[in-house]
């Protein structure tokens, strides 16, 4: 289990916010571009974005679990709205790999979580 500090908690917002940075930029990178710097495909690195991302998220702050696994979701379809502007294609592969990803991510950061760092645990509650 991991014991959460602030200070911590402060660098996984910060990590996770960088990652956010390069996966925007990454998301409307034109895709002959894409295919000069990655040969993986697109709906891996969907997967591994939004697991990454959610998994930091999560991490720093698990009472909001649900809030920023749908944040994140958000971030995917809405970049699959976008992404005909520059000449990429919205797929559905892709809408799959991120809600796998945010799954993946969401369970692990609760995994790795001590229950002493959970706000909704049911004694502080009241």
């Amino acid at each position: 289990m991991l014991t959460m500090t602030r200070s911590v908690s402060r660098a996984l917002l910060c990590a996770a916010l960088a990652v956010a940075a390069v996966l925007l930029v990454g998301a409307f990178v034109p895709a002959r571009q894409l295919r000069a710097v990655t040969t993986l495909p697109d709906s891996l690195l969907h997967l591994v974005g939004a697991t990454l991302l959610t998994f930091l998220l999560v991490l720093a702050r698990p009472a909001r679990w649900r809030t920023l696994s749908l944040a994140v979701l958000s971030g995917g379809l809405l970049v699959e709205v976008l992404q005909p502007m520059v000449g990429r294609g919205a797929e559905g592969l892709d809408i799959a790999a991120d809600v796998t990803g945010v799954i993946i991510g969401a369970c692990l950061a609760l995994i790795l979580r001590s229950p002493e760092d959970d706000h909704t645990a049911p004694s502080e509650s009241r």
